[in-house]
Parts: structure tokens; sequence; C-alpha cells
């Protein structure tokens, strides 16, 4: 029991961590890409966006992670 308590606090600060590290913009879309990423077999993110049920168009996420105005080595070091 201690220890899914233990793993719920660290995603959790995994999370803020990347949340604080997105434009505002982006954040609900990549939140929706990361949740559909860990219940998503393969980690894919095309598997990732048929795992949720997502409330935009496939081109959203694409120009999120293509062209998101964000960046990536900022987010990695966040």
């Amino acid at each position: 029991m201690r220890t899914s308590y233990y793993a719920f606090q660290l995603l959790t600060e995994w999370i803020s961590f990347l949340w604080a590290g997105l434009p505002a913009k982006l954040r609900p879309t990549m939140l929706e890409l990361l949740f559909g990423t860990m219940i998503s077999r393969t980690g894919h993110i095309t598997d990732a966006f048929l795992s949720i049920k997502s409330k935009r168009t496939w081109t959203t996420y694409f120009k999120a992670i293509q062209k998101g105005r964000f960046s990536w080595l900022k987010l990695v070091q966040r």
C-alpha cells in the first residue's frame, strides 16, 4: 500500500515539473498524450492518441509535438 502511495507521489511530481515547463496553451494537449502513452501498450504516440477519447483532431496533436512553440531542451532540463 505504501509503495503505491510513493509511486503516485513521484508521478505527481514528474507531471508537475512537465506541466510547468510547457506553455499554457499546450498543457492540456500534452497531458492527454502523456496519459494516453501511459495506458497504451506500446507507448507510441499514435497508440496514445488511439487510447484516449480525444477532444481534438489529430492535426492538433501533431502540431503540438512537431511545431509546438516550446523548447524540448528546456522541458528535458526541467
